[in-house]
């Protein structure tokens, strides 16, 4: 908050951190006012929304609309609703995570058991950290399967992760969008008002 505030007035951290008095120094008994820096910072008279802050809403934007929006969409899309098959399947095996899987999902290798659809299906899931479910060999566990590619296979839970993920990413995007409006109408509104008192 006090940085917004000395933005808004045109003073930069180092001012006042010197009291509001230049930095001077002595040479040959004279003393020698050294200009204080402004490295980017808002002097006064100048525009308070600076461009760079519209580019940093678009690249965040950008960052949650592929990676939060997209990418948990493409995921979702892989099993179509028509094409999707909920089966019951038990935890036969746990295996250790590789190293480039994320902390607390954990590896099972899951089968589903005869006299259920896709009977003998067995796939290595990895069960997400964001359900915080404890899972154990010998469990059973939800499964999403492809009717006619049952590689595709996932929990249920893993679903209902990416969904979650896919909607924030979505909310997100708007609302940076969104910002990134605002502030380049600021932007523009302050420059012709700038340019018409100069």
């Amino acid at each position: 908050m006090a940085l917004l505030v000395m933005w808004l007035i045109g003073t930069s951290p180092e001012h006042v951190a010197r009291g509001g008095t230049p930095t001077t120094c002595a040479a040959d008994d004279q003393a020698i006012v050294v200009e204080e820096p402004r490295v980017a910072w808002r002097a006064k008279g100048e525009a308070t929304v600076p461009p760079a802050l519209v580019a940093f809403f678009l690249f965040i934007a950008a960052c949650f609309g592929v990676l939060e929006w997209g990418v948990n969409s493409w995921s979702l899309s892989r099993i179509s609703a028509e094409d999707r098959v909920e089966v019951t399947a038990i935890v036969r095996e746990y295996r250790e995570p590789a190293w480039w899987h994320p902390v607390g999902s954990p590896q099972f290798v899951v089968e589903t058991p005869a006299g259920t659809p896709l009977q003998g299906l067995s796939r290595s899931i990895e069960v997400p950290a964001e359900t915080d479910r404890a899972v154990d060999v010998g469990d059973e566990v939800p499964l999403e399967v492809h009717r006619s590619r049952p590689e595709l296979a996932r929990l249920v839970w893993t679903a209902e992760v990416w969904r979650d993920d896919r909607d924030f990413g979505r909310v997100s995007t708007f609302v940076c969008l969104g910002l990134a409006a605002l502030s380049a109408l600021a932007l523009l509104f302050e420059q012709a008002v700038l340019r018409r008192s100069a």
